[in-house]
């Protein structure tokens, strides 16, 4: 059975069909089940390159380099913030 119908209309189309709403959502589960999973299609080449910094951040999230490391980087950046300040000294 093909149904096409939104979220919202969900009710009205069961009444219109004569079918029980809780019948409804088990015949829409199950098509949805029985379908196979379709995965995005990855293009072979990335539509942009990606900037310097871009690049940057994703070598350090690969090398995990503050791993462990968070008490230490936590303090430094309490200390930039509680020192710093746009007054000329």
């Amino acid at each position: 059975m093909e149904i096409q119908a939104t979220l919202r209309d969900l009710p009205n189309k069961a009444k219109s069909l004569h079918i029980p709403l809780d019948k409804l959502f088990r015949v829409i589960i199950e098509d949805i089940q029985a379908e196979p999973e379709q995965k995005p299609e990855e293009p072979n080449e990335p539509t942009e390159k990606k900037g310097r910094w871009a690049q940057v951040a994703e070598e350090l999230a690969a090398a995990n380099v503050l791993e462990g490391r968070s008490e230490e980087v936590n303090k430094l950046f309490r200390e930039f913030r509680d020192n710093f300040s746009f007054e000329r000294k």
